[in-house]
């Protein structure tokens, strides 16, 4: 995220109200801010720059210096303080800049300063104010959560993978009716073409016995057809023979021409 909103604050402490202001063109301000836990919300302005699904992918540590303060933004990293090692807060943190701090690719010498008052003990880190951000989002500065997410989305992209190289077929879903229904049209169509093969091999069938009567038909008649020639051409045969016998003589009483003198040719 980039902040978009006003680059000067106004805070009273007082009343808790926190106001943007335009830059100071001089070193006074004239300005004032008297309601009450008042949170302007010119200050509550960011853009997103980067989004992804891994947070460990981007290196984006950064940190401003004031001559007061550090605010330093290392999230996801670690924060080393002093010795002191910590997670980094999901948002933006306050580091007195007298303090030394290492994080990432940052590593910050901080400034000694003489100051004379009464100690007390301060914590290491102090949150900026909450105008900045909005508090109404669950677990806003909760890493355990965020750290949750981020590795059930990297299990998610798992099992998006696995889903991709595998089809899952689900009972009762629409690739189940689907193969369903393209099984039954692939067992009508399997037993049409062995219907369609039978009925062809019957009229072959059919076919060949036909032409099989036919033929045996032919080739009676033939047969008859030859048996007659055959009872002609003797007759015609028997007939000359008979003729030739009985025949004109001569004067002397004899036959001019013997029946076994003929070459008649006979059919047999």
């Amino acid at each position: 995220m980039e902040y978009q909103g006003r680059d000067f604050v106004l805070w009273n402490k007082t009343s808790d109200c926190i106001k943007g202001i335009e830059r100071p063109l001089d070193r006074a301000i004239l300005d004032e801010c008297p309601l009450y836990d008042f949170h302007d919300p010119k200050l509550n302005s960011w853009r997103a720059i980067l989004i992804t699904n891994n947070i460990y992918d981007h290196n984006i540590v950064s940190y401003k210096h004031t001559s007061i303060a550090n605010f330093v933004y290392c999230f996801p990293w670690n924060v080393t303080i002093r010795r002191e090692t910590m997670r980094c807060s999901m948002l933006i943190f306050e580091l007195d800049s007298s303090r030394s701090f290492q994080t990432r690719n940052i590593s910050y010498r901080g400034i000694t300063r003489r100051i004379i008052s009464s100690y007390s003990d301060q914590p290491l880190i102090k949150e900026v104010g909450s105008a900045h951000f909005n508090y109404n989002r669950i677990a806003n500065s909760d890493t355990i959560m965020l750290d949750r997410v981020q590795e059930l989305t990297k299990l998610n992209g798992e099992l998006l993978i696995e889903q991709k190289m595998s089809v899952m077929v689900t009972k009762h879903g629409w690739i189940f009716y689907t193969t369903i229904i393209v099984a039954i049209l692939l067992v009508a169509l399997l037993l049409g073409l062995i219907h369609h093969l039978q009925s062809i091999t019957m009229k072959v069938h059919e076919t060949n016995v036909l032409n099989s009567s036919e033929l045996r038909e032919l080739k009676k008649t033939y047969e008859a057809a030859s048996c007659i020639n055959c009872r002609s051409d003797r007759g015609r045969t028997s007939q000359q023979t008979s003729v030739v016998s009985g025949g004109p003589t001569t004067s002397s009483g004899k036959s001019s021409v013997e029946a076994t003198d003929l070459d008649i040719p006979a059919k047999l």
